[in-house]
């Protein structure tokens, strides 16, 4: 039996779908076992611990928001204690070898997901399975057979952020530091040099969140884009199902005066503000979102830009120059650290004094 190990959401989409490659690239229904089968009312743990007595083979399936989680982990040690074939493919990492390092993979052969590495671990397993009827060339004809259907299914898969599971500020490094250069870090706080308040944070945050979204923002134009009408949609749905937070921050067109023009340097601010706010009010209609119960204004003075996403915390804080004038956060340096942190539960309670100092939302569009 080959057992199909995995963690958190993405991981299991990703073994389900193999799961059912290679039981057509083998012919057989009965050759994998995975935790999804376990019936209703079954002993959960015993059941995956005699599913691993009883396997030949471990498919693991990495991705950078399982790679350190202590399940995937404790089943690697199950199946090399007694040294039995073992094949961990990284799903979504750029750079593997950066991405196991400081972990128990770091001394395996761990492969990048590739038609190559999908073709090595079904001939491996063959390897394992002699006593299996099907020949080595109806194999490979299968293979070659299902493949492109299956890597369709995969990368799908893979482009789909909402599968990620953000639980702590290790998933966040990993997910982020691909694509954003991590300064330093802590055990407590994260440091990326540059991707605040871009069209691709937002675009991450809005996919990947899964029970809560603050944002403590200002115009939120790149928040309320076009491109994220779609995922708007998908948290209309959760808000629906009680399953979701949102709460968003606007800075107060009709603010006191000294306050907005210190706000930004941009002459005509005012209006600006009131066309974000149209746009964002447009958004919102469309995905069915009820505005009055999510949407804030503020008229006082912001010293950090917030984005809480479930138990993770990104901010930076806001510099102003000789003028007074605030600089420009466009792709700017930002931390990201646990909400259980200290420093996350002050960046938290910021959030929370300024919601509560705030205003319901000042005009209909």
């Amino acid at each position: 039996m080959v057992f199909l190990s995995w963690s958190k959401t993405l991981s299991n989409h990703l073994a389900i779908e193999f799961k059912n490659f290679l039981e057509k690239v083998y012919e057989d229904d009965s050759l994998t076992w995975i935790s999804n089968d376990i019936k209703q009312g079954s002993s959960f743990f015993n059941d995956i611990e005699e599913a691993m007595r009883k396997s030949k083979v471990s498919v693991i399936f990495l991705t950078r928001d399982n790679i350190a989680n202590p399940w995937i982990n404790y089943e690697l040690g199950f199946f090399n204690s007694d040294s039995r074939l073992t094949l961990p493919i990284f799903f979504d990492s750029i750079d593997v070898y950066s991405d196991i390092k400081m972990t128990p993979f770091e001394h395996l052969q761990v492969k990048s997901y590739s038609r190559e590495s999908i073709l090595d671990a079904v001939l491996s397993i063959k390897k394992q399975f002699e006593e299996t009827t099907i020949f080595k060339e109806k194999l490979l004809e299968n293979f070659d057979k299902y493949f492109e259907e299956y890597n369709k299914k995969v990368n799908e898969i893979l482009s789909n952020n909402s599968l990620y599971d953000v639980d702590s500020i290790n998933d966040i490094k990993f997910m982020l530091s691909k694509n954003l250069r991590l300064i330093n870090q802590d055990e407590r706080v994260l440091y990326f040099e540059h991707g605040f308040e871009t069209h691709d944070f937002y675009s991450f945050v809005l996919k990947t969140a899964k029970k809560r979204l603050y944002i403590f923002g200002r115009k939120n134009k790149k928040l309320f884009d076009r491109s994220n009408v779609e995922d708007f949609k998908h948290i209309s749905k959760m808000i629906k199902e009680d399953d979701f937070d949102l709460k968003i921050l606007g800075f107060n067109p009709y603010a006191d005066e000294s306050v907005l023009n210190a706000a930004q340097k941009k002459r005509n601010f005012k209006g600006a503000l009131e066309n974000s706010i149209n746009d964002a009010l447009d958004v919102m209609e469309e995905c069915d979102i009820d505005y009055h119960k999510v949407m804030r204004f503020y008229d006082f003075y912001r010293n950090e830009l917030i984005v809480i996403m479930d138990s993770c915390v990104f901010f930076v804080n806001i510099s102003y120059d000789i003028d007074g004038k605030p600089f420009h956060l466009t792709d700017s340096s930002f931390y990201a650290c646990d909400i259980s942190s200290a420093m996350g539960k002050k960046i938290f309670e910021n959030f929370m004094t300024a919601y509560e100092r705030a205003t319901d939302i000042i005009f209909d569009a």
